[in-house]
This record gives C-alpha cells, structure tokens and sequence, in this order.
C-alpha cells in the first residue's frame, strides 16, 4: 500500500439516514457560480413549464432560469416607458397651461 498522502482515501463524514447522498455529493465537483433553490410550483405550472421548454428546446431548469432573467429585463423595460409617459403627460399639462394663461 502507497504511503503517499494523496492516495489515501478521504474521510467523509456520512449522515447516518442518507448515506449514499452524502458520498455522491463529497464526489461531485460544486459548480461555484451556481446557487440551488427549491421552488413549490402551483398545479399545473410544473406541465406548463415543460411543454414550453420542450418547444423551446430547452431543459426546464434553463427555460425557468431564461423567463426570470427575461421578467427582470421587462420590468427595467417598462419602468423606463413609464418614466416617458410621465415625462410626455408633464411637458403636455404644461403646455396645456401656458395655452390657458395666454387666452386670459
């Protein structure tokens, strides 16, 4: 047997109720720029999200990550209409009311 200490065998410590789990995530590499979250989805969303993933050829995980960053985009989107509607309606109240003062 090698005494050199890069052979040895790594102590992982195991949970005792999920053994297996515990050995297949010592084992597999973590993607470091990678977070995991659970989501509880309402009923029928889960089928809704797989039809529209396989139309998209996508895996559901890349078409729910694709519709987030999409929803994120869309909201800076339609703050910046509402910012130039607001802009509009306040350069057209103005107007309005030099208009009214030079009929006076």
């Amino acid at each position: 047997m090698s005494t050199d200490p890069a052979s040895r065998p790594v102590d992982v410590p195991l949970n005792r109720t999920r053994p297996n789990l515990e050995i297949a995530m010592a084992n597999k590499p973590q993607r470091k720029e990678e977070e995991k979250f659970v989501v509880r989805l309402p009923a029928g969303m889960r089928d809704r999200i797989a039809i529209k993933a396989r139309v998209n050829s996508r895996s559901m995980n890349a078409e729910i990550v694709h519709r987030l960053e999409r929803a994120t985009e869309l909201e800076v989107e339609l703050e910046r209409a509402h910012q130039v509607i607001d802009r509009l309606l306040s350069g057209s109240k103005a107007t309005t009311a030099e208009a009214l003062e030079s009929r006076t």
